[in-house]
């Protein structure tokens, strides 16, 4: 089975329920720990093995309430031209 295009994002995969948690799309894995630590508290967020770091993809969209954010590759700054 083929798999779906990434979105450049990473999220907080619950391992246990298989979906997605809290809506957390960041652009690297460091920036998912931080924010999962503010969004809970990092007592209980260690406290989670189930919890994982896991890359999105596009077919993981339904799990989205506000739709999917993408990374934006070589996009040049039109302000700085």
């Amino acid at each position: 089975m083929a798999e779906s295009p990434t979105t450049g994002m990473y999220g907080i995969w619950n391992t246990k329920t298989k979906t997605f948690m809290f809506g957390i799309q960041e652009k690297n894995r460091y920036r998912v720990h931080t924010a999962v630590s503010n969004k809970v508290g990092t007592r209980t967020y260690y406290r989670k093995p189930h919890w994982v770091v896991k890359a999105i993809r596009e077919n993981h969209a339904p799990m989205f309430f506000k739709g999917l954010k993408r990374k934006e590759r070589g996009r040049v700054n039109e302000n700085n031209l």
